[in-house]
C-alpha cells in the first residue's frame, strides 16, 4: 500500500487493510505538522504494532531531507518536526557512496530517541515523473523519499524467506503466524 492521502485513510484502504490484503506500507510525507507525537503518528505506530485490531504490518516512512539542519520550524540537529512515530521504519538516504547523504535528516527524536532506523540508496534514483500538461517521462530524483521504497521493497523478500525458511517447515503460512512488524 502507497499512502499519499493527507487526510487519513480512504475507505478502499481501509476494506484493503481490514482484509489483511496489505503486507507493507510505505509512506513519503508529512504527518506530524506540530512537532509533538499526534494522532497521525499514533495511528501509524497502531498499525504498525498490531494495536490497530489487525496484524501488524511493516511501515516505512522516509526520515526528510534537510540535513542536521533546522527542519519545518525544528530545533537545530534534531528531526524535522514533521515525523515523530516511533515504530516504523524510517530511512535515511544513502549516496552513491554508500555514506549517509548530507541532505538526509539526521536526528535524533525531539525525545532523544535515535534515528534513523535504516538506511538505503536514495540519491540519482531513475523514476518517473508527471509535467504540468500531464505527459510522463523518466528523471533522476535523489532524497529520503527515494530510499524509503528501497527499503519497503525488500520487506516482501524478506517474508516470502520467511515463509519458505522457517513456516514451511512445520506447515504454517505466513497469513496466519507473521512476525513482529519491527523484525521484518
Amino acid at each position: 500500500l502507497i499512502h499519499d492521502n493527507p487526510n487519513g485513510y480512504s475507505d478502499a484502504e481501509i476494506r484493503l487493510l481490514d482484509t489483511g490484503s496489505v503486507d507493507v506500507i510505505n509512506e513519503s510525507r508529512t504527518f506530524d505538522l506540530n512537532g509533538s507525537y499526534s494522532g497521525a503518528s499514533q495511528i501509524r505506530d497502531q498499525l504498525t504494532t498490531g494495536e490497530a485490531g489487525i496484524d501488524g504490518i511493516p511501515y516505512v516512512t522516509s526520515a526528510g531531507n534537510n540535513g542536521s539542519g533546522a527542519q519545518r520550524g525544528a530545533q537545530w540537529n534534531f528531526y524535522s518536526l514533521n515525523k515523530q512515530t516511533k515504530n516504523p521504519l524510517l530511512v535515511a538516504n544513502l549516496n552513491s557512496s554508500g555514506a549517509v547523504s548530507p541532505g538526509s535528516a539526521l536526528g535524533p527524536f525531539h525525545d532523544n530517541r535515535i534515528g534513523p532506523t535504516i538506511s538505503a540508496m536514495g540519491t540519482g534514483i531513475r523514476s518517473t515523473a508527471i509535467d504540468g500538461s500531464g505527459n510522463y517521462f523518466y528523471t533522476n530524483y535523489s532524497g529520503t523519499s527515494m530510499s524509503a521504497p528501497m527499503v519497503t521493497g525488500a520487506i516482501p523478500l524478506i517474508l516470502q524467506a520467511y515463509q519458505d525458511n522457517y513456516l514451511t517447515q512445520y506447515g504454517y503460512q505466513l497469513d496466519d503466524h507473521r512476525p513482529v512488524a519491527a523484525l521484518a
